[in-house]
């Protein structure tokens, strides 16, 4: 095998990887602000399928998409699920406007 055809396949594979991580941010984006508009129409299966979607399709943090899958569930009363989420994602406690919301639920 020819270590210049090797070389060109690794930049072709890392193009294609960069690609791919570039559309599955926009898809997870368009998920979330589609998730967004179900909730203002109060749509919130829909709402909960989208943001869902969302956060498996992201390739990066999701952590940000994580505080309306609470707030649907707290609209559910399924508060296990609230606390759970808010316990498991310690990263949302760097968030300044969801910090006393976390350290509420994670308690």
């Amino acid at each position: 095998v020819d270590v210049d055809n090797i070389k060109k396949l690794d930049k072709i594979l890392d193009s294609l990887n960069r690609q791919e991580k570039h559309y599955n941010d926009t898809l997870s984006r368009l998920f979330v602000l589609s998730g967004k508009v179900h909730l203002k129409k109060g749509n919130i299966d829909d709402a909960l399928t989208e943001f869902t979607i969302a956060k498996e399709v992201s390739d990066t943090d999701s952590s940000f998409i994580l505080p309306y899958i609470a707030e649907i569930y707290f609209r559910y009363r399924k508060f296990y699920l609230v606390k759970s989420i808010f316990s498991k994602n310690k990263m949302l406690e760097y968030n300044p406007k969801l910090y006393p919301i976390v350290t509420q639920w994670s308690s």
